[in-house]
């Protein structure tokens, strides 16, 4: 999921000694729902790593996990990654480009992503509360997750994550002015 730049590979990449693995998931692209993931790493370790899951869980929908290997196989998955990737692409301009149109710099920064479904905004610091800033935003029909669950301790400025995964630009665009008219 690059939109910007490079494509930024996995540490696996490089790996010349076998000592790195690579997880992966299908829940991020697909639907949240097959909760089912991919390894990459030496046979003896993916021996000794579903040694263990055999004795955590039963192993998952084999049902599940023969349609994504066949979606694999057949191509569709990459097919349907390289789609999503264009659809994600132009959400993630309009919301940069929204956040630069809407958001006033002294209230609050962040950083262009390269790819993925999040944008991080940093708020200016000005003393309102974490739930104070969510009754703002409801008011105005805007939801957005708080970053404080991301920190270990407690942070001098408010945090936002926006995620770009679940509305088209139009939508984007409007809970962007909306959330810059509540900051």
């Amino acid at each position: 999921m690059a939109y910007f730049g490079s494509v930024v590979l996995p540490l696996k990449s490089i790996d010349r000694h076998g000592s790195v693995l690579s997880l992966g998931t299908f829940s991020k692209v697909l639907f949240p729902g097959p909760r089912v993931g991919s390894i990459t790493a030496s046979a003896e370790l993916v021996e000794r790593l579903s040694k263990i899951r055999n004795l955590s869980d039963d192993g998952g929908s084999v049902v599940m996990q023969a349609t994504l290997n066949e979606l694999c196989r057949s191509g569709a998955y990459q097919r349907h990654l390289e789609l999503v990737n264009k659809i994600c692409a132009r959400r993630m301009r309009a919301a940069l480009d929204a956040l630069s149109r809407y958001v006033p710099r002294e209230k609050a920064s962040w950083i262009t992503p390269n790819g993925g479904f999040l944008i991080w905004l940093t708020l200016a610091h000005t003393g309102v509360t974490e739930d104070e800033l969510r009754a703002r935003l409801r008011a105005r029909g805007v939801e957005a997750k708080p970053g404080s669950g991301s920190f270990i301790r407690p942070q001098k400025n408010l945090h936002l994550r926006l995620s770009i995964s679940s509305h088209e630009e139009e939508q984007i665009v409007e809970g962007i002015r909306r959330l810059g008219e509540a900051l």
